[in-house]
């Protein structure tokens, strides 16, 4: 798939994240001018995602909805739809629905990102599983996705144009020395909202490791023009 976005004006895009967290990425977005929507079921979530906008002084629509159950007024509605760490939460058929919810949203054309855990990365396997033996693990159900099930639903779904890129098999080595937690520990008490200009964002160079083994596969599909 070529360069997703191009020479695409991102500031005339209305993009749609699912699952808030801190809403980083969407706040990425809102700097270069995009309209922002930020959807979860949970409000606390919601909150925590507000705050951030807040203190970036940008603006952002916060909507609290169950992405298994959207509501009509926003099917069709979005040009980039984008999750980071949602799907791996979801088991059986809720896994192809979760991913399915992401074109649901889109225009057909648009675009969809969704970034999820590496099955076969063994430093994320091997610090989760620590960290489940010894009653660490603070993050419920997550199971882990691999290439071929996301190939599998995006078909499934009938869904032909897409990637799967990997994350850069090196930072995956974070689960078992985290020098890059405490680096970007540091870059958020020094550079604050310095962090989300998009002039500092940089690409990363998976390689054939990274393709593999990295730790997060990120799918990178458009919609089809004409649906089924």
């Amino acid at each position: 798939m070529k360069e997703s976005l191009g020479d695409v004006d991102i500031g005339s895009l209305n993009t749609v994240e699912i699952g808030a967290g801190a809403g980083t990425i969407s706040a990425v977005f809102a700097r270069h001018n995009a309209n922002v929507i930020v959807l979860d079921y949970s409000q606390e979530a919601l909150d925590t995602s507000a705050a951030l906008f807040q203190e970036l002084d940008l603006a952002q629509e916060s909507l609290l909805s169950d992405a298994l159950q959207l509501p009509e007024s926003l099917i069709r509605k979005f040009d980039v739809s984008m999750s980071f760490g949602l799907a791996e939460h979801f088991e059986g058929g809720d896994r192809a629905r979760i991913v399915k919810a992401h074109f649901d949203l889109l225009r057909p054309g648009g675009l969809a990102i969704v970034s999820v855990p590496n099955r076969y990365c063994w430093p994320y396997r091997f610090w989760k599983a620590r960290r489940e033996l010894f009653g660490s693990w603070q993050f419920g159900l997550e199971m882990p996705f691999s290439r071929n099930e996301l190939a599998r639903i995006c078909r499934e779904i009938g869904v032909d144009e897409f990637d799967i890129v990997g994350s850069p098999f090196s930072s995956s080595l974070d689960f078992l020395i985290p020098i890059g937690r405490w680096k970007k520990s540091l870059e958020k008490r020094i550079l604050k909202d310095k962090r989300f200009d998009p002039k500092r964002i940089s690409q990363e160079r998976s390689g054939m490791l990274g393709a593999y083994l990295g730790y997060a596969l990120v799918l990178v599909a458009r919609k089809p023009l004409h649906e089924a």
